[in-house]
Order: structure tokens, then sequence, then C-alpha cells
């Protein structure tokens, strides 16, 4: 949720603020327990571990729900607090960004190791500290200097639902290691960068009324079923991912043309 300076509203509505803050422990609670989940598979009795997975990638995806309606309810109750927005932001860091690392670690990279003589070092132990670590440095920057317009690096929630959805898909469709450890780790790139991402609810509203905003709803329930939920969702978080490297292309763009028009300037 998104704070500026200390809660100065009526004190009634003050002690509404309990409402979003649930909602972030809610957030931070299944991602603990999406952590304990993924864990059971690396050390559990489950043999059938593609279930395990799957239900700690829901986990995620339960929470990342939450995330989204936590800010929304505190702006609508206008109860929004420095606390709320601490709160949300080491939910964030628990959820999607600890619980996606450990959810890949359990699936990809718990087997990983390099042995020097009687030594084995855990590589993938050491590959996955580098997404919270992201993760950590993505939200801290954003609580010093976010503006109002776009995000600094892609937003943790969009990474780390990014990761529980493969964890979905696998249940259904093997994903190869390679590919997931490869996401896992641009991602991990992706947040800690500068590439600028729009805000959708900023960005949409310029484009969009009522009725466009209907038919987008109606258009991606039609292919949630069609093409089952899991799909449509992986392709919009990739789409909003890629978008991140457009925008950037488009400003590289502008940038080319306006050097080379200041050199035709100069002719």
């Amino acid at each position: 949720m998104v704070v500026c300076g200390e809660y100065k509203g009526n004190v009634n509505d003050m002690n509404k603020s309990w409402i979003p803050n649930s909602l972030s422990l809610g957030n931070l609670a299944l991602g603990v327990i999406s952590i304990l989940w993924a864990m059971n598979a690396v050390y559990g009795q489950d043999y059938d571990n593609s279930r395990l997975f799957f239900i700690s990638g829901l986990l995620i995806l339960v929470a990342a729900i939450f995330d989204g309606f936590d800010g929304t309810v505190a702006r609508w109750l206008n109860v929004e607090t420095q606390m709320g927005e601490q709160l949300d932001s080491l939910a964030d860091l628990v959820t999607f960004g600890l619980a996606p690392a450990i959810l890949i670690y359990a699936m990809f990279l718990n087997s990983i190791k390099f042995d020097i003589g009687s030594f084995s070092l855990p590589l993938g132990a050491i590959i996955t500290v580098i997404y919270p670590l992201s993760a950590a440095f993505r939200l801290a920057r954003f609580n010093v200097e976010h503006d109002g317009d776009s995000f600094l690096g892609l937003p943790s929630p969009i990474a780390g639902t990014f990761i529980a959805i493969m964890a979905v898909i696998n249940r259904i469709y093997m994903v190869n290691a390679t590919v997931a450890i490869a996401i896992f780790l641009g991602l991990a790139f992706l947040m800690s960068s500068n590439i600028k991402y729009s805000k959708p609810h900023i960005s949409l509203r310029k484009y969009f009324n009522k009725y466009r905003f209907v038919a987008l709803v109606l258009l991606l329930t039609f292919s949630a079923f069609w093409f089952k939920w899991y799909w449509t969702t992986l392709a919009v978080l990739a789409f909003y991912i890629f978008s991140g490297f457009i925008a950037l292309g488009l400003h590289l763009l502008q940038k080319v043309k306006l050097v080379f028009g200041r050199l035709n300037g100069r002719e």
C-alpha cells in the first residue's frame, strides 16, 4: 500500500486499519505456509512432489490476491498508514521473495552440488540466495524512491507469481529444469534492474472506459475457461514482463533519434 506521511485522518477511520493489515498478514501467512509445503518435498515423506509444488505455488497465487487488495482497501477506507506500508513490504519479501526462491530450490536446485575434494559446495543453495536478495533490494528501493507513474525494476509480486504459475503448470506439464532456473535468475535480474514498468491501474486508466474494462474482463474470463486459467495468467504476466523491454527499446530509440537530430543540426 502506498503511503505518504503519517496518518492524519479520522480516529474512527483509523480503527478500520485492521482490515487492510489483516490482508497483508494473510499474504504473509500464506507465504510462510507455501515455504513449509515446498520444504516438505525436500525433507518430507510425500513422494508426490509435484502435488506439493502445486500447492506451494497455489498458495503464492492466493497471497497475490491478498496483496492486490490490501492497498486498495486501505485507500477505500482512508486508513493508509506507514505501519501498513512496512507490513505490506515485509509480507511481500516473504511471499514473493523468499517463498518463490525456496520453491525453485525444492524443485530444481537442492540437488546441485559441486564437489571439491572431500568438500561438497551447495551450489544450488548459493544460486537460490540471489533471488531473495534481489527482491529485498527491489522492495527497499521502492520504499525510498518510488514515483507515482511507474515501477523501477520488475515488481516482486509479478516475479513471484510467475514462478508460482510455473510450479502449478509443472503438475500437468513437466517444466524443464534449465529453462526454469534461467527464468528464475532472469526475474531476479529484472527486479534489481533499472528497467521501468508501468503501473497497470494508472496506465490502463488512460485508455479504458468502463465499457472497455468490462470487455477486457470478459475476454480474460473467456480465455481462462477456453485456454485454462494458468495459461492465461502466464500469458498476462509474460506480456507485462516483456512490456518493460518494449518501453526500454522505445526510450533508447528516442535517444538515438535525438542524438542523430543534434548531429544533423550541426552539419
